[in-house]
């Protein structure tokens, strides 16, 4: 789905289906909500290829799953280290560095039990200064299917003619007893959205997501925005309390 082009010849992107995912106000109806949005977004634009979405519901285990201290990325006593990555416009044009850097956090640290969190949390961060920060672009646009595809057809017009901005991505872990705390710091060159803090570090007015920065919440030990509204930070403690 995620190849499937407009007749501008954009294609959809991993992007907007998370975001139709996320957005979806019944969970019981994702496929219906991401059918919607593709449909809008493809308008007269013909089919290249058969277009297919799997939907898997996933039970929870009987008993808790325990991985292999031996096993690549299991257990591993935790250590003080650091990571830093920096998208100047043709990087953040043409590389994805979610995988790099979720792969890096499982490899040094042994975090593959928490994969699926720090993707989560990493994603939202890096698509909110991306989107919002570096290419400027207003959420308001996604209310409607329609906006969805406009938001999408402009996020990637933006992106192709990018010649300016960065993102900054920094992971700091430092050991906290059987497990650790994460520091994820994720900085664009935008110019932030001003206002006062609020009681969670989150400036009140022209926030850059909604239910995005409310899910990276529920998976944190902490998050709040500093300077102008331009540095987010992200506490991911672990073993989860």
């Amino acid at each position: 789905m995620i190849e499937a082009r407009n007749a501008g010849d954009t294609m959809f992107g991993a992007a907007a289906l998370e975001s139709c995912i996320c957005a979806a106000a019944d969970p019981g109806r994702i496929v219906e909500t991401v059918d919607v949005v593709l449909r809008a977004f493809r308008g007269d634009a013909a089919a290249s290829d058969d277009l297919t979405l799997v939907e898997i519901l996933c039970e929870p285990p009987a008993a808790p799953l325990q991985a292999a201290a031996a096993a690549p990325g299991g257990a591993r006593a935790p250590v003080e280290w650091s990571l830093e990555l920096c998208l100047g416009p043709g990087a953040l044009r043409d590389f994805d560095p979610l995988p790099l850097v979720t792969q890096a956090a499982r490899e040094i640290q042994g975090l593959g039990e928490y994969r699926t969190q720090l993707h989560m949390i990493l994603s939202e961060l890096y698509h909110n200064a991306l989107d919002h920060g570096v290419l400027g672009l207003d959420s308001a646009l996604k209310a409607t299917p329609e906006g969805f595809a406009a938001y999408y057809d402009e996020r990637e017009r933006r992106l192709q003619g990018l010649a300016e901005g960065q993102v900054r991505i920094r992971l700091a872990h430092a050991p906290a007893g059987v497990g650790g705390r994460l520091t994820i710091l994720v900085e664009d060159s935008g110019p932030g959205f001003g206002g006062e803090a609020d009681g969670h570090g989150e400036q009140v007015s022209l926030r850059p997501s909604g239910r995005g920065l409310a899910l990276v919440r529920s998976l944190t030990e902490s998050l709040v925005h500093r300077g102008r509204g331009n540095l987010a930070e992200a506490v991911f403690a672990w073993p989860a309390p």
